[in-house]
Formats: structure tokens, C-alpha cells, sequence
């Protein structure tokens, strides 16, 4: 009450003060909101979280002012000791001011995102990861959450979403029933639960019982009377299954009558606490009776149950939110503080019992059930731009996530940008992954993406032609690659290697068709160390005129990618001795020709040639383009670094025209370490060395490092493969000269 309903008066009293520039709504929560998400969270108060929820739906409502929720770790800089209260922790003087300072900051800020985290001074946000969930799994009964034959209880079961899932899980598990639900389905007179009888009808049958009653009671009792008709069909329905099916008439938000139903079972092996309701209205016309009726089915409904299964060894527990409370939602001011609260008691839940499994679904709205058939919520949705979740898809994501152990909170949603004013699904301008597109196939440890090659939005393709046919970069491929091993590793990973690396067949856009793509992902054993080391390809598929797969896919790239925990440790090399370069001619007419590095604009970083001795290569590479690389977009996030990776593997190319006049492109690597990350305009020495020549392959060992030595990548066995010798007019090897240094005498 004190926490977050007595905030919503404050704010509706205050509305028409408070809906403008310059306004400034702020609150400080600890442990509940942020860092729920991060293992090591501190204790979570999920009347913190309620806040939240509230103050994301205030930010939508008013759209001039500035909400801001900042969660404090409360063990921040170790300065935190207990009290004689095991839930309570206090925090030294110096850190309240330290506390102080940093809140009145984020709200100086620009940053419009209402929640924000601070830990050990940095700051967090948050944002959601694409997932997937595939109901082909192989049932695992290692993972499986509920077993065969036991009992669940369940809340407000006997209809819409719930009733669709149970159903699927009683077919599958034979889950015996406890169903707790308000509505007395006993109670209605037999007469009106005749099969036949429609809602017209019923009506008349209503009028002729009262006929005093006004239109909108009689209404209402119709509806009443058809979700009671529908209650009963349900549970019969159940029953036929073979499964047992008690209904008990119980008010959620009362514990003892709560408490008494629980006490008359034996057995009761999970909770499905999925009661709720709606009641949308903006803040200014919201009553507080309504307000709180929202969050009491919900709140007072979970806190009881929990309570009156507190002594019981019970295995799961799982409950519905809504997406709207992961983004905040007009009108539903009531509804996203209630469901952050449910999400964050079930995260405390599993700080205390951690052996339980919990989970919470924030789903986006149903198409043809659930609260969103209101023709007034669904208009309402609909014009926002919110993405309908077919229902037999909703079910299948829900019976598949019931064999995963490993996630607490799922939120299903569509890329509802318009929706997401804190920029939770990121930029859609710069996506996360630009190199990965749908997901369309996966599990627990393996994932499967499509992604289309198009010049239209592939720009960076025009600048990498062969005889004017579009190539796809070794560079771009180890970079794809990268991007689907990041979506298998945890979020704290590191990239440090890239092993076994090799391009079987280059891939080309022929006649500038775009080419569809296959990029998959899979973890690999690991013994040695505690790295996690995923096996990654790209193949494509040959299709005719009538979209018909004909012949096995071409299997373009493939290689093994590494994250570790911690970056790779820092290393410095010795610079070798370098040796003057006279060319004959301009520089960027020697190293970039159509006819022998066909690279342009993005790709032209060979900045300058400091060194050769037809042994060791050294050149300056610098990625300084404002070209885009893909449309509308300059500065890609990228998990490597590309341009820069390129531009290595160019050393090489300009490696044989310098002396064999072989024209050469990238094959295998044995291994490619990351050491440090690349900045744009910032100069780099990169130095090969050819160690190997064979009849169809030469091998290189390339560093690429700063002036002082500090190493940033480095390549073991690169291999490039020889395809054909320039002709004489195209060939530099004469125009090339070299001082070899190392005979001269060096004077201070």
C-alpha cells in the first residue's frame, strides 16, 4: 500500500501538474529492477519492482515528462553490513551520499529510458535477447519440469489462455487438477447451462427471472452465464482425459479461504498462478477501487498462495505477466505494476529456494483468446502496432519452454518498435546482429538463422566486386559466424578465438541476385577448460523457378568460435626492423586495381606501405570510411572487426603481387585471437610474413599492433588460395623497391 499504491493517488491527484515539460517523476529502488537479471543480485523487493511497472505505464501516459527508476545495488563498493533483520541491509553514510549524487545525475541526464542501474559505478541497462523456442524438442526427461501423473494447482484455469495451455499439458503429462477460480459454475441454475441455448436466448430467459432488471444487467448476467457454460464445457472436457478435476470456488485474494482449499489436498506438486484481470483506463480516470481490484487478483493472489504453501515441498511454480509490464502501457497503470510484482517475487522466490524451478511468461496478446479479444483493447493494440500471438503458437512456446530449467522470465513479443520507448529491442536502424536474420530452427544448444544477401541493403557488397560480380568477404564471414556463436554464449562472454576456420566455396551474387543464407550454430564439448567453444557455418540452398530445394546445400564458411569468461591478457611484440619502400607510381594506384585487389571506398585501408624485404610485409591499415555499409547504416554493431580483418587478408594479396604476381583469396585459418578491441580512424601496423608455398596454397602468420608493440589480433597459419597469374600489363612486381635496412650502420 505505502510502496506503489499510494504513489498511483499521488500521481492521479497530480496528473495535470505533473503532464508537462520540464516535470520530473523519480524514484530509487535497490536490487529489483536491474539486477534481478545479474546472478550475484542482491535481496529483491518486488514492491520495488510493482513501482516500476507503474512508472513505465506513467511514462507512456505522460509523454513531456521524465520518469526515471534508478536500482542501486546495495552491496556497491562493499560498503554494507546486516542488521539484526536477515532482509533488511543498511547501508554507510558515505554511500547514501555516494547514492544521492549519482540519482540526482541520471535525472540531469538526457537519457529519456525510465530504467537504469547503478553497481560499482557503471551503469546498466536493460535489453531483451532474441530467443527461441521450437516444440519439435525431443522431450529430455532429465529437463522436464512437470512429471507424469502429478497435480498442479491452478488459478482462474477454467477459461481463455489458461485453459488452452492446461489443456495441452494434461494431454501430454496427465496432470491431475486444482482449479481455484471466483466463479460459482455450480451455482448457476441448470436451466440456463442447456446445450443449445444461446446468448440471446439466455437473455430472454434472464428478463422473464427479473424482469426489473435494467438492459446492462441483464447483459452482464448473459456474459456471466456463457463463461460459466463455457467453465463447465472446459472441465468436463478435462475430465474426459482421464485425468482428475477438482473446482473449488475460491477468492484468490482471501487467505483464509485460500488456505482452506490448499489444506484439503495431500499432494500438490506445482502452482500455476495465472488469475488475473483488466480493466484499462488512462490515469486521470482510473478509480483506486478499480486500480486495486487489478492488483489484488494478481498481488494478494500470489503472496496467499505462497503463503499457504510454505511448509510444502512443492516442485514449480509459474505465472503469466504481460509484455505491457516489461514496456509499460496506456491505461494499464494497474496491470504492468502488478505483473512487475509477480515477476520479481518469483525471482526472490528462486533466491530462497533454489532447487524450484519458477517461471514467469510476459506474453505479448493472444489472437483469439484472452483479454485482448475486447474489441476496445484489441483496436487499441492494433493501432499501436502490437504483433498478435496466434494461439496454437502460444501453446507450442509454452509446452516447449516446460523442458527448459534454465530461464526465469520470457517475454514474448513481436519487434513491436513503436511500442518500446526504452529501447529494450534495440535500434531497429542498427540491429544488434546485422549479419543474422529469422531465427528458424533451434534449441538449448544450437540455433539456426536465415539471412538474405541484397545489394539494395547490402551496400558494402558494390564495394567488393569481382570483374563486377558482388563477393562475399572472408572478413564478412567470420563475422557472421561470430554473430550466431554470441546469440549460444552467455552474456558476459568474450570473443578471444576463432579456430579451424575455411571457405570451401566463396559465395558470389551472380547477375546481382539476392542470395538466401543458412547460418548455424551449435556448442561443442569442452573438457580442457571452462570456455565455451560453438561450432558455426554458412551454407545455401539451390531452389528452382518454383521454390523447390534441388541437390544438398553448399556448404560456404565454417569455424569454431571460443568465448572465455575473461578477455584474452595483453601482449607486446617486438617491431621488426623495417625496410624503405620506393614505389613507382601513386600508392592507391598501386595496391587497389580491379585487377588485382578489387576492393573500393570501405575497403580501401592499406594506408601505407612501411616495409618489405620479400620475407615480411608491414603495412599501416586505418578503417577511416563514412561510407555506409549496409543501408542507412555507417558504424555496423559488429562482434569483430571486419574492415580491419580485410584489411589483413589484403596484406597478403599485396604479399604475392609484390613478388609472385599470383592472384590469391583467403582459405583456412588455424586459429585468429582477438586481443583488444579495434577503434575506427586509429592506425595500425599489420605485419605478415609468408612462412609456406605449396602447389595450390601459400600460408602467412599475420599481427596486427599499435606503434608501441601492443598486440590486437593475431593470425596462426593463415592459407590463401592461389587462383591465376596477372597478366604483364597488370603486374607491380618491377615497380616495387626496397632499402634493405638491416646492412646499414644505425647512428644515434
Amino acid at each position: 500500500n505505502t510502496t506503489f499504491k499510494s504513489v498511483f493517488a499521488i500521481i492521479k491527484g497530480l496528473f495535470n501538474e505533473l503532464d508537462n515539460p520540464g516535470s520530473i517523476i523519480g524514484t530509487l529502488t535497490f536490487d529489483s529492477v536491474v539486477f534481478p537479471y545479474m546472478a550475484d543480485c542482491g535481496t529483491i523487493y518486488p514492491a520495488f519492482a510493482a513501482l516500476s511497472g507503474l512508472l513505465k505505464t506513467v511514462n507512456k501516459e505522460m509523454t513531456d515528462t521524465l520518469v526515471k527508476v534508478v536500482d542501486f545495488s546495495q552491496g556497491q563498493d562493499g560498503q554494507k553490513h546486516e542488521s539484526k533483520n536477515p532482509r533488511s541491509k543498511i547501508l554507510e553514510p558515505e554511500s547514501i551520499k555516494k547514492i544521492a549524487k549519482t540519482f540526482i545525475n541520471e535525472l540531469l541526464t538526457q537519457d529519456k529510458r525510465t530504467e537504469v542501474g547503478y553497481r560499482n559505478n557503471h551503469r546498466y541497462v536493460l535489453s531483451m535477447k532474441p530467443g527461441v523456442l521450437f516444440p519439435q524438442f525431443p522431450a529430455d526427461r532429465k529437463n522436464q519440469i512437470v512429471d507424469q501423473g502429478s497435480t498442479m494447482l491452478v488459478t482462474g484455469g477454467a477459461g481463455g489462455i489458461t485453459y488452452e495451455i492446461i489443456k495441452k499439458v494434461v494431454k501430454k503429462y496427465k496432470t491431475n487438477l486444482i482449479i481455484f477460480d471466483i466463479n460459482d459454475i455450480y451455482g448457476v441454475d441448470k436451466k440456463y447451462l442447456v446445450n443449445g441455448i444461446d446468448q440471446p436466448e439466455i437473455m430472454a430467459m434472464f428478463k422473464l427471472d427479473k424482469p426489473n432488471a435494467k438492459p446492462l444487467e441483464v447483459k452482464g448476467a448473459a456474459e456471466r452465464i456463457m463463461r460459466v457454460r463455457q467453465a463447465v464445457k472446459n472441465i468436463e472436457y478435462l475430465e474426459s482425459l482421464g485425468v482428475k478435476v477438482d473446482y473449488n470456488v475460491v477468492d484468490v485474494t482471501d487467505y483464509k479461504a485460500v488456505k482452506a482449499a490448499v489444506d484439503k489436498y495431500e499432494n500438490i506438486d506445482g502452482i500455476f498462478h495465472a488469475a488475473g484481470m483488466e480493466m484499462s483506463q488512462f490515469i486521470p480516470k482510473k478509480e483506486l477501487k478499480a486500480f486495486e481490484l487489478v492488483v489484488d487478483v494478481k498481488v494478494k493472489g500470489m503472496l496467499n498462495l505462497l503463503k499457504a504453501m510454505e511448509v510444502r515441498n512443492y516442485k514449480y511454480f509459474f505465472t503469466f505477466s504481460s509484455v505491457t509490464a516489461r514496456f509499460g502501457n496506456e491505461g494499464q497503470v494497474d496491470y504492468t505494476a502488478a505483473n512487475e510484482f509477480l515477476s520479481k517475487t518469483l525471482f526472490r522466490e528462486k533466491q530462497l529456494h533454489p532447487e524450484r524451478d519458477y517461471k514467469v511468461y510476459a506474453w505479448t496478446a493472444w489472437s483469439g483468446t484472452g483479454m485482448a479479444t475486447n474489441p476496445t483493447v484489441m483496436k487499441v493494440l492494433e493501432q499501436r502496432g502490437i504483433q498478435f500471438l496466434p494461439m496454437d503458437q502460444g501453446v507450442k512456446f509454452f509446452m516447449a519452454d516446460l523442458l527448459d530449467r534454465k530461464e526465469l522470465e520470457m517475454v514474448f513479443s513481436g519487434l513491436d518498435y513503436s511500442f518500446d520507448r526504452d529501447g529494450l529491442l534495440g535500434d531497429p536502424n542498427n540491429p544488434e546482429f546485422p549479419f543474422l536474420d529469422e531465427i528458424t530452427a533451434g534449441d538449448r544448444e544450437s540455433i539456426v538463422f536465415s539471412r538474405t544477401l541484397d545489394l539494395e541493403r547490402d551496400l558494402f557488397l558494390k564495394d567488393h566486386a569481382m570483374e563486377d560480380v558482388p563477393v562475399f568477404l572472408g572478413s564478412t564471414g567470420i563475422e557472421t559466424l561470430a554473430e550466431v556463436a554470441a546469440n549460444l554464449a552467455d552474456e558476459d562472454g568474450h570473443l578471444v578465438e576463432l579456430t579451424d576456420f575455411s571457405i570451401p566455396y566463396g559465395i558470389k551474387l551472380l547477375k546481382g541476385r539476392p542470395k538466401e543464407l543458412t547460418i548455424k550454430g551449435s556448442e561443442k564439448k569442452n573438457s580442457k577448460n571452462h570456455d565455451k567453444i560453438f561450432s558455426c557455418d554458412i551454407s545455401s540452398q539451390f531452389k528452382n523457378p518454383k521454390g523447390i530445394a534441388m541437390g544438398a546445400p553448399t556448404l560456404h564458411y565454417q569455424g569454431d568460435l571460443r568465448f572465455a569468461d575473461k578477455p584474452l591478457a595483453g601482449k607486446k611484440i617486438d617491431l621488426p626492423q623495417f625496410n624503405e619502400v620506393e614505389f613507382d607510381g601513386e600508392h592507391k594506384e598501386i595496391v587497389y586495381n580491379p585487377k588485382r585487389l578489387f576492393m573500393e571506398g570501405l575497403f580501401e585501408t592499406i594506408a601505407a606501405v612501411n616495409s618489405f624485404d620479400e620475407k615480411t610485409l608491414v603495412t599501416t591499415v586505418k578503417d577511416s570510411s563514412e561510407k555506409e555499409f549496409f543501408k542507412g547504416i555507417a558504424e555496423p554493431n559488429f562482434q569483430t572487426s571486419a574492415v580491419i580483418i580485410d584489411a589483413m587478408f589484403q596484406t597478403g594479396g599485396l604479399f604475392e603481387f609484390f613478388t609472385t604476381s599470383q592472384t590469391v583469396l583467403p582459405f583456412k585459418i588455424k586459429s585468429l585471437k582477438f586481443y583488444r578491441k579495434i577503434n575506427k580512424d586509429q592506425k595500425y601496423y599489420c605485419i605478415t610474413t609468408k612462412t609456406d608455398s605449396k602447389e595450390e596454397t601459400n600460408t602467412y602468420q599475420l599481427t596486427l599492433c599499435d606503434k608501441k608493440g601492443s598486440l590486437f589480433i593475431a593470425i596462426k597459419d593463415f592459407e590463401m588460395v592461389k587462383l591465376n597469374k596477372l597478366e604483364d600489363q597488370d603486374r607491380i612486381d618491377h615497380r616495387v623497391k626496397y632499402i634493405d635496412n638491416s646492412q646499414l650502420k644505425i647512428e644515434n
